[in-house]
């Protein structure tokens, strides 16, 4: 099972396509159910219906969030502005998620010390209310119970995490 934060990306039907996902459940902000899937196994919820779902629903063997939770909280999608929004989702994953549970996240951040724009004294930004660039120290706070196991190292500009668990 594998649970991932957009609809939109071509991710997750690759994902069912080579056999890594059995099922994809999607966040998304808006209504999704009527529209038809690109894929029978590529199931849409909303927020309203995953949080409800909790804490004795589904458990994921994986997560993907390409270009989505850098918008959580800042109100362009009809969110409720909440400045902690983007963490809040991160560490609900976790919670969620089976043991050992991988994470792939993107787009990261390409630029030196994690900035998007180059030369830029101020690695972490937010663009009210497009998104957020994270540099290396809140990165680090966003993925705090999650162990980086790969860097970005291609075009897409992804992330493989591993969930720490408790012991």
């Amino acid at each position: 099972r594998l649970r991932s934060t957009d609809f939109q990306s071509p991710i997750q039907a690759a994902l069912l396509e080579i056999g890594v996902a059995t099922r994809v459940t999607t966040l998304e902000y808006t209504e999704l159910a009527r529209c038809p899937s690109l894929h029978p196994d590529i199931h849409p919820v909303t927020p309203a219906q995953f949080s409800a779902d909790y804490p004795g629903g589904d458990r994921f063997d994986g997560f993907v969030q390409y270009s989505s939770v850098e918008h959580s909280g800042l109100g362009a999608y009809g969110d409720e502005i909440n400045p902690w929004a983007d963490r809040q989702t991160i560490a609900q994953l976790w919670c969620r998620g089976v043991e050992g549970a991988w994470f792939i996240m993107g787009p990261g951040p390409p630029g030196p010390g994690g900035s998007t724009w180059e030369n830029s004294r101020y690695p972490d930004k937010i663009y009210f209310n497009a998104g957020r660039d994270y540099g290396v120290g809140s990165m680090q706070r966003l993925m705090l119970n999650w162990q980086l196991i790969s860097p970005a190292k291609t075009l897409w500009n992804v992330h493989l995490f591993k969930r720490l668990d408790v012991e």
